[in-house]
């Protein structure tokens, strides 16, 4: 029978009690070490062993991760706070809002579960708090921008962008409170995003990278969001899968128009033959579909993914005068707001001396949020968390089992305190991300 107050009570009892076993010590510094791996290749094995594809090498450790380890994406799904995935993302930068959508007020955003209210002081600095108000939990999206900070609606509290309360009216000199406790996270704009990294008690916090799209001089960009009803990594996987849109956007070129016609936008043909390759960078990983144009000749078109959530695209036209530098570039990032609603937003940055009209920008934001629309209603349809067991995977589907793999080793490097990918190199951290996302043909 089992005693509340003995927990070993529930064992089954063969003969008195026998002196309890002397507990091993485990060595520090190499041997430690050596446990560790050794309890990283088991977890990972067991993984393994569940999906049915364990592979092993000559010295018995784990060489790769299978992309099927149910049990192992189960954990990239769950982001909200003391959650492994959500550690993990807590450490990067995410854009959140489009700065001219966000006004002179405070405007609301979730982020990794979390709710903030996000502001521009008078100052023109970022700030990112919680949402409720320290005092009484009001929420201070209904505040007020002031000098210094932000002032609560209800009672007046008014908060800098690092939390700090700096005004509490209405009580006796001295009967302040000093301190409300950590409300503040980081906040920085880039390129007319404004970026936030949740506060993670992990420090120094990096800058927000240097994405090349954002901080290209000159041109004109623009910028789409649409909120998705389901996990951030179903949407994920859908962008590292570059052979679905053949079918799924097939009506893409008509709904483009004449004007905007390019080699890249083939992908969208179902009748023409294609297929792609995937490599993994130090960044993330990099798709080429390889679309057949017949006389010996194909068409490269290269996809970047960056860690966590970025998505890096170009659109031109290795026909035209000025080739691959003349069209346009695109950035999408998967922001998760909360284990089953996710952010997806675009930036398309037009250069100097592209031969794309005038009135571009408007054109791409309907094309795009059509395609958006497209693989939204087929996302939302997997339910808000797909039943990834039920899946029957072959060799086309060979971007989305790199995806996984590149995810869940993040996931081991991030909780052994090893270099992530997605940042600048660690002796250049004020370096330009640059992504190679060219269009190319070739003759075979």
């Amino acid at each position: 029978m089992f005693n509340a107050h003995d927990p070993d009570s529930h064992r089954l009892s063969h003969g008195p009690a026998q002196p309890a076993a002397r507990r091993k010590t485990l060595p520090s510094n190499g041997s430690r070490q050596r446990f560790r791996e050794r309890e990283r290749h088991i977890w990972i094995y067991r993984w393994e062993l569940r999906s049915g594809s364990a592979v092993r090498t000559g010295t018995g450790t784990v060489r790769a991760m299978s992309a099927e380890s149910v049990e192992g994406l189960a954990q990239l799904t769950r982001i909200g706070p003391a959650t492994p995935a959500g550690e993990l993302l807590r450490r990067y930068w995410f854009p959140v809002a489009v700065v001219s959508e966000v006004g002179d007020g405070p405007a609301r955003t979730r982020l990794l579960g979390e709710d903030l209210v996000i502001f521009r002081d008078r100052k023109g600095a970022w700030g990112a708090l919680d949402m409720a108000c320290p005092h009484r939990g009001a929420s201070l999206s209904f505040g007020k921008v002031v000098p210094g900070g932000i002032r609560c609606a209800y009672h007046g509290w008014s908060f800098a962008t690092d939390g700090t309360c700096f005004s509490q009216p209405n009580l006796p000199p001295g009967r302040e409170i000093g301190s409300v406790g950590e409300i503040a996270h980081h906040a920085a704009e880039q390129g007319g995003l404004v970026f936030v990294r949740l506060r993670s008690g992990r420090s120094p916090v990096p800058p927000v990278p240097r994405f090349d799209i954002l901080v290209a001089e000159g041109g004109r960009r623009g910028y789409y969001s649409a909120i998705y009803h389901c996990n951030y990594l179903q949407v994920l996987e859908n962008l590292s899968d570059p052979l679905h849109p053949s079918f799924l956007h097939s009506d893409v070129r008509k709904e483009a128009g004449a004007e905007t016609q390019s080699a890249s936008q083939l992908r969208y043909d179902s009748r023409v033959p294609r297929r792609a390759r995937f490599v993994e960078t130090p960044q993330g990983i990099k798709s080429t579909i390889i679309t057949e144009l017949g006389a010996g000749k194909e068409f490269l078109h290269s996809i970047n993914f960056c860690m966590p959530g970025l998505i890096r695209s170009s659109v031109s036209d290795p026909h035209t005068p000025g080739g691959k530098e003349a069209f346009a570039q695109v950035s999408q990032w998967v922001v998760p707001i909360d284990d089953t609603t996710t952010n997806v937003l675009f930036c398309v940055h037009v250069p100097e001396g592209s031969p794309l009209p005038e009135d571009y920008l408007p054109r791409w934001k309907v094309v795009t949020k059509h395609v958006d629309d497209q693989d939204k209603d087929v996302l939302e349809s997997l339910g808000s968390v797909v039943n990834r067991r039920a899946e029957h995977l072959v060799s086309s589907d060979d971007g989305v089992r790199l995806l996984r793999k590149v995810l869940l080793q993040q996931l081991f490097d991030s909780k052994e305190g090893k270099p992530l990918k997605g940042f600048p190199p660690a002796g250049d951290p004020g370096a330009t991300l640059v992504f190679d996302s060219d269009d190319t043909i070739v003759q075979t």
